[in-house]
């Protein structure tokens, strides 16, 4: 069909006309200066013009909402995307290579209302190099890409070649289990991987494969951890893990089972947005508290003293000090209820369904390569085994280290796992395990509860390694 679009603005909708041979901008500049305006004789038929914008937004919203009434499959709509860029056309996005500073401007405020919902405000946001509005994107781009990868096949490709290649074990270190992102996760994994008890399956990682039966699944396996023990662990975990017959580790701090008390490591944020006074002095130095970047000054202060801390007794008088200075109210809020241990009823609960095992993650988290004192570092890590035998009943043979990566671990801290006879002990190293990796020091890659599904399929078969480096680095940029 061929049209041009009569219209006398000066926008992106007379470009058309514009790349047809009816310069309307021209010929608006006649009449308003009183000249002869130019007769038309004849124009260019038979182009094509894309609006991409338009294009990149139906997509997305083809993968987001996928399944629903109306709604382009996924595979039909990245296809026609894609295959639209093999047919000659001009672009309706100010696209011109002798000027390209209008496409330039075009793409960044289309970015900024993608990400922000306001031209105004993203724009602003770009301008102060916001790391949030970065991350937003880049976390986007992460998904279109991801879905590419999927819908074409490539993940399914990736995944095929990973299981031939060499014979891996993936386990996924959880910490929280609120959110929706997880239930897809987990839908995904059930149906493409193997999921097994962490101990079955390092069993079967270090069984020599001369003395292996034929396996029937030939899925990658596949270990489920969740760190720390977070009551959403249970609430929300738990009953995925029901309700899918999957298995999951969870390792626990005994520590905070007996006391009740909540995390350190979440004691900054909590404390100041829970505190009832106008300012305190730590370390001699003032924080107003009715100055929101002086709020987050303190609770980074404090993450760093708790987190710095060279024994359990220093950190926890601290913690008691600050509450005291911070005139904290003991009241629980609803929010603060998903971050409370789990209780020992909770535990015995989910170790008697089968589905759940768990191992030990010191007896009070401190990071082992911090403590000053040897002797503390063993205790730790001995006592934590003998209180959870004592209350499970049975062997623990996993130990996990806190932080996990090697400068949180330390020498002495391997050490005392070695000498505590912990048969595995697990990193936060990211990395996939075989069977020559250290027992000692086996890998772990995050499982992120924020992270779409189809971000996780490709990663886990090696793909969007550059996005991923972008997304973890993004502070670097600025």
């Amino acid at each position: 069909m061929n049209y041009s679009e009569i219209n006398p603005r000066l926008s992106a909708s007379v470009e058309i006309a514009v790349r047809s041979g009816v310069d309307f901008p021209y010929l608006l500049y006649q009449w308003t200066n009183g000249q002869a305006i130019y007769r038309v004789q004849s124009y260019r038929v038979g182009g094509w013009m894309r609006y991409l914008k338009g294009d990149i937004m139906t997509t997305i919203e083809a993968i987001q909402h996928r399944g629903r009434p109306g709604v382009t499959p996924p595979v039909q709509a990245i296809f026609g995307f894609c295959a639209s860029f093999l047919v000659p056309m001009g672009y309706d996005d100010y696209f011109d290579w002798k000027d390209s500073v209008p496409a330039f401007i075009a793409s960044r405020d289309f970015t900024s209302q993608w990400i922000g919902g306001s031209n105004q405000k993203a724009t602003i946001r770009f301008t102060e190099k916001d790391e949030g509005t970065l991350y937003i994107m880049c976390e986007r781009v992460r998904v279109f890409v991801a879905a590419c990868f999927y819908y074409s096949g490539l993940v399914r490709l990736a995944h095929w070649w990973t299981r031939r290649s060499r014979q891996y074990l993936i386990i996924l270190n959880y910490h929280r289990a609120a959110g929706d992102n997880l239930r897809h996760q987990l839908c995904y994994l059930h149906h493409h991987y193997r999921i097994l008890h962490l101990e079955t399956a390092l069993e079967e990682l270090y069984t020599p494969r001369k003395n292996k039966t034929q396996a029937r699944d030939r899925r990658i396996p596949l270990v489920l951890t969740f760190d720390d023990g977070y009551h959403d662990n249970y609430t929300l975990g738990f009953a995925l893990a029901r309700e899918l017959q999957i298995p999951i580790t969870i390792f626990l701090i005994p520590g905070y089972q007996e006391s009740g008390e909540y995390f350190w490591w979440l004691e900054g944020k909590r404390l100041v947005n829970r505190a009832q006074v106008e300012k305190v002095t730590i370390e001699g130095q003032i924080f107003h508290l009715n100055q929101a970047e002086e709020r987050d000054r303190l609770a980074q202060a404090i993450d760093a003293q708790l987190r710095h801390s060279r024994s359990v007794a220093e950190r926890d008088a601290f913690l008691r000090d600050i509450r005291e200075s911070l005139n904290v109210p003991t009241a629980i809020t609803v929010e603060e209820e998903a971050t409370l241990p789990l209780t020992w009823a909770e535990v015995r609960e989910m170790e008697e369904s089968g589905l759940v095992s768990f191992g030990a993650h010191t007896m009070h988290h401190p990071i082992l390569s911090y403590l000053s004192d040897p002797e503390e570092i063993r205790r730790e890590v001995y006592e934590c085994r003998t209180v959870l035998e004592q209350r499970l009943g049975h062997p623990v043979r996993a130990f996990a280290y806190p932080i996990g990566k090697f400068e949180h671990i330390g020498e002495e801290g391997l050490k005392a796992v070695k000498a505590a006879r912990y048969e595995w002990a697990l990193t936060t190293i990211e990395a996939l395990n075989t069977p020559q990796t250290d027992p000692c020091l086996l890998k772990r890659l995050p499982g992120d509860i924020e992270q779409h599904w189809l971000v996780m399929a490709s990663e886990l078969v090696g793909l969007l390694a550059i996005f991923s480096r972008i997304k973890k680095n993004y502070k670097k940029f600025f």
